[in-house]
């Protein structure tokens, strides 16, 4: 026990001898300025635009329906938040997601245009009697997603191998596919096969 003691008495002594400052004055902690915490000056700080991209970044982020914009207890807090500025509409929010959208496809085209090899995953599902095959790509470790198409009629060998085909050719990389990891359905065995 007396080691002990004696281990931890060194500790303080050296954590005291490392405090900055005279010796013998007690260190204060600096006051930040006081003030209140929202004023109009601090709201004018946010433009619009930021707000905009906020509310689509959420909206995309949490899966959230367009119409989340619409519901007053949205519009409030954002209000709320930003009193000086507005809620987008919902068909302002579409317009900027669709252009979102075609800047990061153009962008994700570019990128693959320099890549030697590309593997690919892709999946197909129904919901609500719709079909949809989905194709990701995997790129440099990271995932990210390519394309999603809708498809009509049966999930055959043929149709999903031609849906592939398109996605393929729309971002370039026809060439490039070395691998493509999928279930391990019939029709998808035989679309790679075939």
């Amino acid at each position: 026990m007396s080691e002990y003691d004696g281990l931890v008495a060194g500790a303080r002594k050296r954590k005291a001898d490392n405090v900055p400052g005279p010796s013998g004055k007690k260190l204060r902690q600096q006051k930040l300025p006081s003030g209140p915490p929202c004023n109009a000056a601090n709201a004018n700080a946010v433009t619009q635009a930021a707000v905009n991209k906020a509310v689509a970044n959420l909206v995309v982020g949490a899966l959230l329906p367009l119409r989340i914009v619409e519901v007053p207890e949205f519009q409030e807090l954002v209000l709320t938040l930003q009193p000086n500025r507005h809620v987008m509409c919902r068909s302002t929010l579409r317009a900027m997601l669709v252009s979102e959208a075609a800047a990061m496809k153009e962008k994700l085209v570019s990128l693959l245009k320099d890549q030697a090899y590309v593997a690919t995953t892709t999946d197909c599902w129904s919901s609500y009697g719709r079909s949809y095959p989905r194709r990701d790509r995997t790129l440099q470790r990271k995932s990210a997603y390519l394309s999603l198409r809708r498809l009509q009629g049966r999930h055959t060998f043929d149709v999903l191998a031609a849906a592939l085909d398109d996605v393929h050719e729309e971002f370039g990389i026809r060439r490039k596919v070395v691998r493509t990891t999928t279930d391990n359905g019939s029709n998808f065995v035989k679309a790679f096969e075939v």
